[in-house]
């Protein structure tokens, strides 16, 4: 599933930088809510939820218009809110508090995308000049656990210079299949200097 940045990855000249992705895809997985354990932070029973520990889920029909999803089946990122595995039955959105918003809770039901089997695969974040030339490839790290893919832009590299570049994510599964799965803009500024 690609996505695109909106806002651009500043990071200060000689400081070092971790990119952190994750791969969900269609279908999605629904899973009904059994009950609210908590308002404040929102904490949800979810038998058998499956969620990795970190995991982006979109809500229906729980009474709260601000953070139920505008379609069903969610299409948008902004229909996703992230959740922190608690257990196999319990998920907590740190970044919603129930108190806050206008609404009576009904239980619902969440969906999220299904995570990426990430065994015998490998990525590679590439970062381009304003140009399109490759400036620098970086191998990435996955962790088919939490189901996360991480890129490390060491401190000490000296291949970007202040300005502004671009990066993709390029992705390839257990079948040799190459795909683009993230893309967007970085922005080199001087340490000790605001970024632009």
């Amino acid at each position: 599933m690609t996505k695109t940045c909106t806002k651009p990855v500043c990071i200060a000249q000689g400081t070092k930088y971790n990119y952190l992705a994750q791969l969900g895809a269609e279908p999605l997985i629904y899973k009904a809510i059994s009950a609210k354990v908590s308002s404040t932070p929102l904490t949800l029973t979810i038998t058998g939820h499956g969620m990795p520990a970190t995991w982006g889920a979109a809500f229906t029909d729980i009474g709260y218009d601000d953070i139920d999803s505008d379609e069903w089946p969610p299409a948008d990122s902004d229909d996703f809110h992230e959740a922190t595995t608690v257990d196999v039955n319990t998920v907590k959105f740190n970044n919603i508090d129930l108190a806050r918003l206008d609404g009576t809770f009904a239980n619902g039901s969440i969906a999220y995308l299904t995570p990426v089997d990430l065994t015998s695969c490998s990525a590679a974040l590439n970062i381009y000049d304003s140009a399109g030339a490759l400036v620098l490839a970086i191998k990435c790290t996955l962790d088919n656990t939490a189901k996360t893919i991480t890129a490390v832009i060491d401190a000490g590299n000296v291949l970007l210079i202040v300005g502004s570049y671009t990066f993709s994510l390029l992705f390839t599964d257990s079948g040799g299949t190459v795909t683009e799965e993230d893309r967007g803009s970085i922005n080199i500024y001087a340490l000790g200097s605001s970024p632009s």
